[in-house]
């Protein structure tokens, strides 16, 4: 049974050095996020490609199927496979903010922003342990409570935006015939994982306020 513990401890680490990772992307896209407009939310910056279309206005684009049910829009006065479209979000998180490589072979160069970033979510993790598990305990206080402010300020504001009606009808009334998709399973069966995650954290942030003597069998 104590290798059990173990491996739970060890799952624990591998799993906060890679959510570290997580964080820093996160951090990246906050500090981004502090301007007039945001990066990701047209196709005008020198990383977007000329495949690339803004969501409100895909619905102006004349798209057909051909008899092989290959779907094909014009845009820009050529033909594009409607499958090789992108938008704006996906071209900023894959060509700015990560610079994803053609292949593996092509390790490419340090993002220095997000190594600034991942460094920065590691000094923040030291401070918030450094005083052991009952500081730990204090600090929950703020990042528990946050996120809860932070999702209402978002609330308000994407309540008032032009179309909010719109997106609030799209997630209400979801798309049942999506079940029949593999993609959309796949998906759940990730989302599975993170509470799993979040599960065996807990248990192990639990257990690290028993005195190293208590009979854990029991």
């Amino acid at each position: 049974m104590s290798c059990i513990g173990y491996a739970a401890a060890v799952m624990s680490c591998w799993m906060n050095v890679y959510y570290i990772v997580i964080l820093a992307w996160a951090v990246f896209y906050f500090f981004m996020s502090m301007r007039a407009d945001v990066p990701w939310r047209t196709c005008d910056n020198y990383w977007n490609t000329a495949t690339c279309v803004n969501p409100y206005d895909r619905k102006n684009l004349t798209c057909w199927s051909t008899t092989d049910m290959t779907s094909y829009c014009t845009l820009n006065g050529r033909n594009v496979s409607k499958i090789a479209l992108s938008d704006p979000v996906k071209e900023f998180w894959e060509r700015r903010a990560l610079q994803i490589s053609s292949g593996i072979e092509h390790i490419g160069n340090i993002r220095w922003e997000l190594a600034g970033t991942l460094a920065l979510v590691w000094v923040l993790c030291y401070f918030c342990i450094w005083k052991g598990v009952r500081w730990t305990g204090k600090v929950v206080y703020f990042t528990a409570l946050f996120p809860y402010f932070l999702l209402t300020v978002l609330l308000i504001r994407g309540i008032t935006l032009p179309g909010a009606m719109e997106g609030i009808k799209f997630y209400v009334m979801p798309n049942m015939s999506k079940l029949l998709e593999s993609e959309v399973w796949i998906d759940a069966v990730t989302q599975i994982f993170f509470s799993y995650g979040l599960g065996l954290g807990t248990l192990v942030a639990l257990g690290s306020y028993n005195k190293f003597t208590n009979n854990v069998y029991k």
